[in-house]
């Protein structure tokens, strides 16, 4: 019975390890993205910026700078594929990850039950024999004619 609860809490233990893993990617991956989202912002706030002086000093051209926002938000898109790709990967890994750990959780609870079966037959069929060569002794007994 010590030993059922000592697996359990051992379970539960590996559980809260387990799911503190995955918070922990989890915050992971929304720092990355707002990483990226504040990088890309800056960007474009530094060409939308630099266009505007540019077309108020007469520097720039309207095509050039609708050529600027254009070559951005291509950037932009392959920046956000890119993290997309990373993340998506990441969590997949992840979910890998822990059916491999919830399989082999598996595997170790079976080997442990049927290890415990076994130790549970084992006392029953020694019962069983000791019983045996007690009643084998018994008959010799009774058979052997007194002296």
């Amino acid at each position: 019975m010590a030993n059922r609860s000592s697996l359990k809490s051992v379970d539960l233990q590996e559980l809260i390890t387990e799911a503190a893993k995955l918070e922990l990617k989890v915050l992971n991956a929304g720092v990355d993205c707002w990483q990226v989202w504040i990088n890309q912002v800056a960007k474009f706030s530094n060409i939308a910026n630099d266009t505007l002086h540019g077309i108020e000093d007469d520097k720039v051209s309207m095509s050039e700078a609708a050529r600027r926002l254009t070559a951005f938000s291509k950037e932009n898109m392959e920046v956000l594929r890119d993290l997309t790709g990373r993340l998506s990967k990441s969590y997949f890994d992840e979910i890998d990850r822990l059916a491999d750990t919830v399989e082999n959780d598996a595997d170790k609870s079976a080997t442990h039950k049927k290890t415990a079966q076994r130790a549970a037959v084992r006392p029953k069929q020694a019962a069983k024999k000791t019983a045996k060569k007690g009643a084998k002794a018994a008959r010799r007994k009774s058979a052997v004619p007194a002296g």
